[in-house]
């Protein structure tokens, strides 16, 4: 029986969250082809010198979400542009929702959106993002 081919997408979902965004904190909510949702309850460690949500982290959350709605692919695909815009700022225990979508599977581009809700429902954040097939074979993840 033929293995399935690893994808980024499926490799976080097996993993779990690791390096930069297990060190924000940001949690998997969904990851499936074309969606994907992450969340971060907002802390102190967070905050940017005017008291409110770092926009690395949300540019991180915002890369990582987009990413995933569109990386089932069985290569590599790293980022190529991403822009966000920050719309409203999120305070110390402020939850911050991020959802990507992609927009297009290309042959060699993929392009995704991605949206960012605080708890109340409010638009924090809206960009866009697009990523390169590369021909490097997605790594296996050994399992502890």
């Amino acid at each position: 029986m033929a293995e399935k081919p690893v994808t980024q997408a499926g490799e976080i979902l097996k993993a779990g969250i690791r390096g930069f965004d297990a060190l924000i904190g940001s949690r998997i909510e969904l990851i499936e082809p074309g969606r994907a949702v992450f969340t971060l309850k907002v802390e102190d460690r967070h905050l940017n010198p005017m008291g409110s949500l770092h926009g690395g982290v949300l540019l991180t959350m915002a890369d990582t979400a987009a990413g995933c709605a569109c990386a089932y692919e069985p290569t590599v695909c790293p980022t190529l542009e991403g822009k966000l815009n920050f719309l409203a700022p999120c305070f110390p225990g402020d939850t911050v929702r991020v959802e990507g979508h992609e927009l297009r599977h290309g042959k060699t581009i993929l392009a995704c959106e991605v949206k960012a809700w605080n708890q109340h429902g409010n638009l924090v954040a809206a960009g866009l993002f697009s990523y390169i097939k590369s021909q490097k074979p997605m790594p296996r993840e050994e399992m502890p």
